[in-house]
């Protein structure tokens, strides 16, 4: 025999203005929408850090600062996280203030898509929206005032995270022209 389907309790009911028939399907709905949430995150999460990786072991590091020659926004995050997971979180805070804003967004992006309530998605919208913002509000700053590190003498060491100079591709172009004897 097939399972009743949910019917709203009607007053007086024993059931308490519960839902009746969905207590157990409502569990494994849950246990499969973290399961969900879980694997987008760590899909997303891999594909960032292979594109990382390929970019390392091309000598490429930041593909905006090897374009442009000017520091991205997240200028200093991967320092920062590296810092972090040795616990020194002075030298995370210097290389990149929001470091932490990284594992809320990814986790908004991710809830964002999975979610079915208006409310839900609204409010991961509204997380991601405030976090691009202070990201690109920070740059904006730390271009400005390139001294920034100051603060934290022993941090970064020679230089500064965020700077300006010849794009990469530039260098490149200039080596392989050299080597072309042009």
């Amino acid at each position: 025999m097939s399972e009743p389907s949910p019917r709203l309790a009607r007053p007086g009911d024993a059931s308490g203005g519960r839902m009746q028939g969905t207590s157990e399907r409502g569990v494994a709905g849950r246990a499969d929408m973290l399961g969900r949430f879980a694997r987008e995150c760590a899909s997303l999460v891999a594909v960032v850090g292979a594109a990382a990786l390929v970019l390392a072991l091309l000598g490429i590091g930041c593909p905006i600062k090897f374009a442009t020659g000017v520091s991205c926004p997240g200028c200093g995050m991967t320092r920062a996280w590296l810092e972090a997971l040795q616990l020194h979180f002075d030298r995370a805070f210097a290389y990149h203030p929001l470091f932490w804003l990284v594992p809320l967004v990814i986790a908004a992006a991710v809830a964002h898509g999975l979610a079915t309530r208006r409310a839900v998605r609204w409010a991961c919208t509204a997380l991601m929206a405030a976090g691009l913002v202070a990201c690109i509000a920070l740059w904006a700053w730390r271009l400005a005032t390139p001294h920034d590190l100051a603060l934290l003498v022993d941090a970064a060491g020679e230089g500064d995270v965020v700077n300006v100079a010849s794009p990469g591709w530039l260098g490149t172009l200039r080596a392989l022209r050299a080597a072309l004897g042009l």
